[in-house]
């Protein structure tokens, strides 16, 4: 194995002090007589990221949002017998990785628009043998190659997705990850993923851990008919045999029936709780990585926030598992991480209200932009292209 094996600590919860007194703030705003209109008490979750936010000074200035991209070998490497298990082009997460990259995906507007960083992290999309960088190699800033473990992922229902070394590889580059943004200034994180099968190994970690049935997990993903649906179920099967007994095992699971980018995620939501920072959920993804990122680092549910009630049914099933209450309770239909932006102006908003009239004597910012402007242009990172 190359270099010591990750590991995570204790994890400090939210300050429940703070998030009581920004429940009772929120729920005191008044609203003008006569509006016709009552101000819904914020969600818990809502009210806990934003208490802490403001317990701290922070109003949520510097979000960053992190894609992580990785396909699984139950897409890439063909039909199975009975069917594919996603309706996606062959060579759609690629496409849509090198969107993101060049700055043409609609992920990248909305991202400038909400004034929210963005880094595109690619530990495993299927581009060929001809990509043999990887992570534990030590990339160089600048190449997009840096976080690469592997190229695709093993099929789950057939293989373990990696080799102990590709996942020990996948969760330093998310704790790496985390740490280059919380250094950087993050004060919140966001998540959204690309990739093709992942909702597939999404659902049979959330089955696995949750003990739920495929039939209940499955949903339409990116886009299924009922052939592709009874595949998607059979293959989630499939996997769930593999690891009938490792279900407890955080490492195992991963190992076995995930994806690196997964895995990555994973670990980036484990050591942002370690290091105290809220992270908001895109999708089922996210979701199951948080389940198991909470199984890696205990505790680590307390600082995850789901943007929306996505309509994948295993993302509910996470949700409860998790005891976590979604910002927005219906399904915003966005993915890579496009939910988690949408979120971003309740979420501010909240720690503004939070937080209360500055003092007097204070600075008068009223006739101030907020600085949108200057901090895109000089939050660049590290020098990653990607990083917009």
């Amino acid at each position: 194995m190359t270099g010591d094996p990750v590991t995570f600590g204790d994890v400090t919860p939210p300050d429940d002090d703070a998030a009581r007194a920004a429940l009772t703030r929120l729920a005191g705003v008044a609203v003008p007589a006569g509006a016709g209109a009552t101000v819904r008490t914020p969600e818990p979750a809502v009210a806990r990221v934003a208490g802490w936010l403001a317990a701290r000074g922070s109003s949520a200035s510097d979000c960053r949002l992190v894609i992580f991209a990785g396909d699984n070998g139950v897409v890439t490497d063909g039909p199975r017998d009975g069917g594919r298990v996603t309706l996606l082009p062959e060579g759609f997460s690629s496409d849509a990785a090198d969107a993101v990259g060049d700055g043409s995906a609609p992920v990248v507007a909305l991202a400038h628009r909400v004034d929210a960083a963005l880094r595109l992290v690619d530990t495993n999309l299927h581009r060929g043998p001809a990509v043999t960088g990887t992570a534990a190699d030590g990339p160089s800033d600048g190449d997009r190659d840096r976080w690469r473990v592997r190229d695709s992922s093993g099929a789950v229902d057939r293989e373990d997705a990696m080799s102990d070394d590709e996942l020990e590889a996948a969760l330093r580059v998310g704790r790496d990850v985390a740490d280059r943004e919380i250094d950087g200034g993050a004060d919140l994180l966001l998540t959204g993923e690309i990739g093709a099968g992942l909702t597939t190994v999404a659902a049979t970690v959330v089955c696995a851990v949750c003990r739920a049935e495929p039939v209940r997990a499955v949903g339409p993903g990116a886009g299924v008919d009922d052939t592709t649906w009874r595949s998607k179920v059979a293959v989630i099967r499939d996997a769930l045999f593999r690891v009938r007994r490792h279900r407890d095992s955080p490492r195992a699971l991963l190992r076995s029936v995930t994806s690196p980018a997964v895995a990555a995620e994973a670990a980036f939501i484990a050591h942002a709780a370690e290091r105290r920072t809220p992270v908001v959920l895109d999708g089922v993804v996210s979701a199951a990585a948080a389940v198991v990122a909470d199984l890696l680092c205990p505790g680590a549910r307390s600082w995850c926030l789901p943007a929306h009630a996505a309509a994948e049914p295993a993302h509910r099933i996470a949700m409860t598992h998790l005891g976590a209450e979604p910002v927005v309770p219906g399904d915003l239909g966005l993915s890579q991480g496009a939910a988690a932006l949408q979120v971003l102006p309740v979420l501010r908003t909240a720690c503004a209200l939070a937080a209360g009239p500055e003092p007097d004597g204070g600075e008068d910012r009223s006739a101030e932009p907020d600085g949108a402007a200057d901090r895109s242009a000089n939050r660049g990172g590290d020098g990653d292209p990607a990083h917009h």
